[in-house]
């Protein structure tokens, strides 16, 4: 697994983007940030996200996100997460905690056949809050997890026939995203956002 390129993500509680990409850079220089919305309730939380990509292994990953953590600690920063996620395509089935399909779509801020098409599928809603483009657009990526690894077959299927109807009520897929989640220290950052369990071998 040496030669694959990994993921790593670094959530950090009770910090601006700015600020923790300027940290970031100083630990790391080929970091970025992320900050994604996750589209729930009247007060969607926040999750910001140190970002790099590593390719000495999951050990090796996971051993310098927490001399980062170490880092950051010093600057009163918790981090309350890491996560590693490799293409679903560079290993065997059954490698990894769960895969995880995006689908980033363009579509009116106040879309109700995407919360909709979610909803049917075990899926979940985010954002980032700079993807926004013109004509009263945003950017959101519909999310599914397939918790089963040793069936990754059936975890594409179900990711298809989410996106093929997404397609099919008119909505604008700007990309399909498909990863392996290696290693996943805090699932329960994301609860009540997105369900448990999928059983989406039964067609929705």
């Amino acid at each position: 697994m040496g030669d694959l390129e990994l993921e790593v993500h670094l959530t950090v509680e009770g910090c601006s983007a700015s600020r923790l990409a300027t940290l970031g850079g100083e630990l790391r220089c080929d970091t970025k940030v992320i900050e994604i919305v996750l589209e729930q309730g009247d007060e969607p939380p926040r999750q910001v996200m140190l970002t790099w990509y590593h390719r000495d292994g999951v050990d090796a990953a996971s051993a310098e996100a927490a001399r980062i953590s170490a880092s950051l600690a010093c600057q009163n920063l918790r981090c309350s997460r890491v996560k590693i996620e490799a293409p679903v395509d560079g290993l065997e089935w059954g490698v990894g905690r769960y895969l995880e399909h995006h689908v980033l779509v363009r579509a009116d801020a106040r879309s109700d056949a995407l919360r909709w098409i979610a909803s049917r599928h075990g899926a979940a809603l985010s954002r980032t809050p700079r993807r926004i483009s013109g004509k009263g657009q945003v950017e959101r990526f519909i999310n599914q997890r397939w918790w089963d690894p040793d069936s990754a077959v059936d975890g594409m299927s179900a990711f298809d026939r989410m996106a093929n109807e997404v397609a099919s009520a008119g909505l604008h897929i700007v990309e399909r995203i498909h990863e392996r989640v290696l290693l996943d220290t805090n699932q329960a950052i994301d609860g009540g956002w997105l369900p448990e369990t999928i059983d989406a071998r039964k067609p929705a």
